[in-house]
């Protein structure tokens, strides 16, 4: 029997041991596959940031070979328009004598009108193209706010729509699949989805005529807006037609367009004024500030009255007479002893034995105990 057991321990033995080195052997298949997998997530990142960095060089060289393009059809319209005028100019000098140049000019002298060139005319057309842009963040959903953010951007003739969309979505946080730009055609909102890779000094994108202004709205509001517009322009007109033809509208200032208001149409806001920004800390005078009525700024003088005289000068009198009082002697008295007994508290002078002052008090039941107290001494005993 004792043999059979020592068998039986021996058995068991060899059977834990072979369970021991088989956990062995998983935990090492284990730890195996796991850096297999770790190896093969690194490699992924490093082709997908691979991928990332050849995908921007191929748009590099899209815009470089664009760039090469419409300089290549510049040069190309340069060399026509030269060629055509050299043509122009040696008819114009065979049909007609007068027009040839003298010849015993020297070389390089001044040939007449037809050989003038105006720098500047050569440069209007460059000179009139916008250098900057402003783009205001208009973002009508939740509780509609009464402001729209801004930030200016400089651009040249390689930035497009896509890059400035780009840019204000990320500045902004925004997503580019549900905000899109739009520009002002004659106080109407055009969505700018469907020319993404034109150029932005387009003059059909930014008038050079105008101040160049895009607005970054949802795609959702831009729909909003295309529905709304027609009835906007409808009140608009109905309220043209009640105004008095005379009303006074002096200038406020520079005016920009705005969608913040979420009605359809553009509205027009005056830029604010640097005197009123700087009272933001104080609301009471800010707001009062902002919201005054500046139409009539320069004609305050026939809007005063009497009436405003005499309450001024009232005010002006009250000022001083509380001013003159408060240097006297004997109402300085009172207020001290007023503010010793009631607000101070002296000890030994309350109904309950417990001199509280008013400076102390924190709870319910310690202002009960100072008017049961302090209080009730000086008042009723």
């Amino acid at each position: 029997m004792a043999d059979e057991g020592e068998a039986n321990l021996v058995e068991e033995r060899n059977a834990i041991k072979q369970l021991q080195s088989d956990i062995s052997r998983k935990r090492e298949q284990l730890e195996r596959l796991q850096q297999r997998k770790k190896a093969f997530e690194d490699e992924l990142g490093t082709r997908t940031s691979e991928l990332e960095q050849i995908m921007e060089e191929n748009r590099e060289e899209r815009k470089r070979a664009q760039k090469v393009k419409n300089g290549a059809t510049q040069r190309t319209a340069e060399v026509e328009n030269n060629f055509m005028s050299s043509e122009i100019r040696h008819l114009l000098q065979e049909r007609i004598p007068a027009m040839v140049p003298p010849q015993d000019e020297a070389e390089g002298a001044d040939t007449g009108f037809f050989d003038f060139k105006d720098p500047q005319a050569e440069d209007a057309g460059k000179a009139q193209l916008h250098d900057t842009v402003l783009v205001s963040y208009v973002n009508l959903s939740g509780d509609k706010k009464e402001e729209d953010y801004k930030v200016s951007y400089r651009i040249d003739d390689t930035i497009t729509v896509a890059d400035l969309l780009k840019d204000a979505c990320a500045y902004w946080g925004c997503s580019r699949n549900e905000f899109c730009l739009c520009s002002i055609v004659n106080d109407v909102p055009q969505d700018l989805s469907d020319r993404m890779d034109e150029f932005l000094q387009n003059t059909e994108i930014l008038d050079p005529a105008e101040r160049s202004h895009l607005h970054l709205v949802r795609r959702d509001d831009m729909k909003d807006f295309k529905a709304a517009n027609e009835k906007a322009k409808q009140d608009k007109d109905r309220k043209q037609q009640k105004e008095a033809p005379g009303e006074d509208t002096a200038d406020e200032g520079v005016k920009l367009k705005t969608l913040k208001h979420g009605l359809g149409n553009v509205a027009v806001e005056a830029v604010t004024e640097p005197f009123v920004e700087s009272l933001r800390n104080w609301p009471g005078v800010y707001n009062l500030l902002k919201s005054r009525n500046r139409k009539h700024d320069q004609m305050k003088w026939l809007r005063t009255m009497m009436s405003d005289f005499v309450m001024y000068g009232l005010l002006i009198f009250l000022s001083c007479l509380c001013i003159s009082n408060r240097m006297t002697t004997e109402k300085y008295l009172l207020r001290s002893g007023v503010q010793t007994t009631m607000v101070d508290c002296v000890p030994g002078q309350s109904t309950r034995g417990v001199a509280l002052d008013v400076d102390r008090i924190r709870t319910v039941p310690m202002a009960l105990d100072y008017l049961r107290g302090c209080m009730d001494y000086q008042l009723f005993n």
